[in-house]
């Protein structure tokens, strides 16, 4: 496997022959560059987590502070995407293989430039399992070497001392923290307790009502709910922050190598032989390098949420950042460099799938619950218009109903006259036509229901689903309880004519819905009988509509005298012409050959258009009508 040190060294803008002290300054620079943030921004990661659970609670006292929705909405939204985008900023910016390697190699490199005084290179075993760092084993700047006791003053001064104060300052700053965090969590605690013994004082009483009335009434309450769910809220966070930050057990690590600095110091101070003396720097620097090393194969064995670059058949997350000064505006050169964008681009397109089923999911429940709204409904009595072939309203005809009546159904996006994307619409006016042309002087009076802007849920409820695909499952979900509502209303308009004679109840009326029309009828007959007002002989037919229910295969068999079912689409599902429900004709009907789904959808119509001049009684189609008879 070829070695990734010398990507590193680009990366760092060095090269592993260049001079140690060149090589450390590279590696210190680029794990400046390159460190994880998880504890740099701990304490953003807790206010945005916090708010991300409290932002929610608006929509619980939006009334109470006089909040409009939108306050609520939009600070529950910007909370969980802060969230959602920190969390993975955090993941990709703790895949800290460049920053645990360029650390390895600027601690192996340091030591090897205070060792360069020493006789001899100090053996350090504990790098034996990592074969890449081979090239930089056994380097050392020549005519450095010191003689005895010289190069041990020289170590103790640059090397020991060196790191003694660093980690001494370490656990100091480790211990502080640690401190504030106990005494915060103890606030916390205290004020949480005093909030709970107000409350139980205002309302342990008989005097309660008043008292809290004095308090501000339902403000009182809003905000010990809102405070008693912050304060225990924010204990959390400070233990997961300082769970998240280590204290503990970097405070251990700090004081076990503050004693193994001091225990060397003292062992090496009082030794006379050099030798000996060999063998304890030799140890300390394995000790020291322990906790790079553990680093190095915590990241090489972490979890890589994202890959920069494919290297010739293997993938490499060194995740070089460009050379350059450390800080604030070498970071942001760096987020705003390919890498960073392309990780971000990536999970934000990761989401959306999620963003927009959510979105899809939340108009189609809208659009399925609008009809049943006492404001929806106002708008849609409107709708259901009943019309004669030339698209006039349609008045009885005497005559023609002294024979009987027809209705004609429309479906999703259609119209009597011009369908829902403003093309003309012409098979009910054909179905109208060949009827005519079969009964002759017998023909029943026929109406045909239009209900084109019903039949757009998602624009008669003004649902602002711009997205064709957002527009298609609103309109979707939508369609059958809206279906139902202008089912009813046609249901009405019916017995309205019934109660006044212009229907004769004694003659047959055929009620023909294509796709989500089937609703339309059904609902009609099936409240026509439990108003005791549908006529004798009353036929439905249903023409290909998509997830038949409850109400429609059972209820409404039962409130006919006879049902036909017709199936030309795999949009019908769960019907089989072997076992149909009980009371339906049901039957599949093959499509022309190589129709579409809409195609095979729309020949339902077609087919039953043609069955109406060629159908004998008793025939699928116009034959089980009670006017082929």
């Amino acid at each position: 496997m070829p070695s990734w040190l010398p990507d590193l060294c680009q990366a760092a803008g060095t090269s592993p022959g260049d001079p140690l002290p060149r090589i450390q300054a590279a590696m210190d620079d680029l794990a400046l560059r390159a460190a994880p943030l998880a504890r740099s921004w701990a304490r953003w990661m807790t206010l945005i987590q916090a708010a991300a659970v409290l932002m929610p609670l608006l929509w619980l006292l939006r009334r109470t502070l006089n909040f409009p929705p939108a306050v609520a909405a939009l600070a529950a939204l910007f909370s969980v995407l802060m969230l959602i985008g920190a969390l993975w900023w955090m993941r990709w910016r703790g895949m800290g293989r460049t920053w645990a390697r360029a650390r390895l190699v600027a601690e192996v490199v340091r030591g090897q430039i205070t060792a360069a005084v020493f006789p001899k290179l100090p053996a350090r075993r504990v790098l034996d399992s990592i074969p890449d760092l081979e090239p930089l084993m056994g380097v050392r700047d020549a005519g450095c070497e010191q003689p005895w006791p010289q190069w041990r003053e020289t170590w103790l001064r640059d090397r020991l001392e060196d790191q003694l104060a660093y980690y001494q300052g370490a656990k100091g700053r480790a211990e502080k923290s640690r401190r504030q965090f106990t005494r915060w969590a103890t606030i916390f605690m205290d004020v949480m307790l005093a909030l709970a013994v107000v409350g139980a004082v205002l309302t342990l009483s008989q005097r309660a009502p008043q008292w809290l009335r004095l308090f501000g009434d339902y403000r009182v309450e809003a905000f010990l709910g809102i405070a008693g769910a912050m304060l225990p809220l924010g204990i959390i966070l400070l233990q997961s922050l300082r769970y998240l930050q280590e204290l503990n057990r970097r405070t251990a690590r700090f004081s076990r190598q503050i004693a193994l600095l001091e225990k060397a110091r003292a062992e090496i101070t009082e030794t006379d032989s050099p030798e000996t003396a060999l063998e304890i720097v030799s140890s300390t620097e394995e000790q020291l390098l322990d906790e790079v090393v553990d680093w190095y194969f915590e990241a090489e064995t972490s979890e890589q949420f994202y890959q920069v670059r494919e290297r010739k058949g293997r993938a490499d997350a060194v995740g070089a950042v460009p050379a350059g000064r450390p800080g604030r505006a070498a970071r942001l050169a760096w987020l705003a460099g390919g890498a960073g964008l392309l990780f971000l681009g990536r999970v934000v397109l990761g989401r959306m799938p999620y963003l927009l089923a959510a979105s899809a999911g939340t108009l189609g429940w809208l659009s399925f619950s609008s009809p049943s709204d006492p404001e929806a409904r106002s708008r849609l009595r409107s709708e259901g218009t009943l019309m004669n072939e030339r698209g006039e309203a349609w008045v009885p005809d005497l005559e023609r109903t002294a024979h009987g009546m027809i209705i004609i159904v429309h479906g999703l996006r259609d119209g009597a006259m011009v369908n829902g994307i403003g093309k003309e619409s012409l098979w009910m006016r054909r179905m109208h036509a060949a009827l005519g042309q079969r009964l002759g002087d017998r023909t029943p009076d026929i109406a045909l229901v239009d209900w084109s802007a019903a039949a757009m849920p998602s624009d008669i409820h003004g649902l602002n689903s711009s997205g064709p695909t957002a527009k298609f499952f609103a309109d979707i979900a939508g369609i059958p309880s809206q279906a139902r509502e202008v089912g009813d209303l046609l249901a009405f308009r019916l017995s309205q004519l019934i109660l006044e004679g212009k229907i004769d109840r004694t003659q047959p009326l055929h009620l023909i819905g294509h796709s989500a029309g089937g609703f339309v009828v059904s609902r009609a007959a099936l409240y026509l009988r439990k108003m005791n007002l549908a006529p004798n002989v009353m036929q439905v037919t249903i023409l290909d509509t998509p997830a038949p229910d409850h109400e429609l295969t059972v209820e409404v068999p039962k409130a006919c005298s006879g049902m036909d079912f017709y199936i030309t689409s795999p949009f019908v599902l769960g019907l089989d012409d072997k076992a149909p429900p009980a009371g339906i004709y049901l039957k599949h009907i093959a499509p022309e050959a190589g129709a579409g789904l809409l195609d095979a959808h729309r020949y339902a119509y077609k087919w039953f258009t043609e069955t109406v001049l060629s159908a004998k009684p008793g025939d699928p189609g116009f034959g089980h009508s009670p006017f082929a008879q």
